[in-house]
């Protein structure tokens, strides 16, 4: 699993701006060989919109069929990535793990001390 952000410029409106599209155009451009691909999944958050999908690709090196799943997330000022590739023998288990980072995932949320747990709306 690869996470990655980008802090945004505070005067741009990314309300618009065509997530879902963005990565299914992402997914089909894919240099890896592809079996599979996904329809593009939606979750909506009170303050970010997150999308992804997932690849069924083989595996360049080991010859195996791997499971690649890619999410796009933008709010509060914040874009997220993650990525995430496990082996197709592995989904009973890695599902499960996607599935609680993508529901703990939060964008912008500012602790100023993380001791206390106490933050502040964004």
């Amino acid at each position: 699993m690869e996470v990655s952000y980008n802090l945004l410029p505070p005067e741009a409106d990314f309300r618009d701006f065509p997530l879902a599209a963005i990565l299914k155009k992402a997914l089909k451009e894919d240099s890896r060989e592809v079996l599979e691909i996904s329809d593009i999944f939606k979750l909506k958050r009170q303050t970010a919109r997150i999308v992804w999908g997932e690849l069924k690709v083989i595996d360049e090196v080991e010859k195996r069929a791997a499971y690649s799943r890619t999410c796009v997330g933008l709010g509060s000022g914040v874009q997220c990535l993650i990525t995430f590739d496990y082996w197709v023998e592995d989904a009973e288990k890695m599902i499960s793990v996607w599935d609680i980072v993508l529901e703990s995932l939060v964008l912008g949320l500012y602790i100023p001390d993380p001791r206390t747990g106490f933050a502040l709306p964004d």
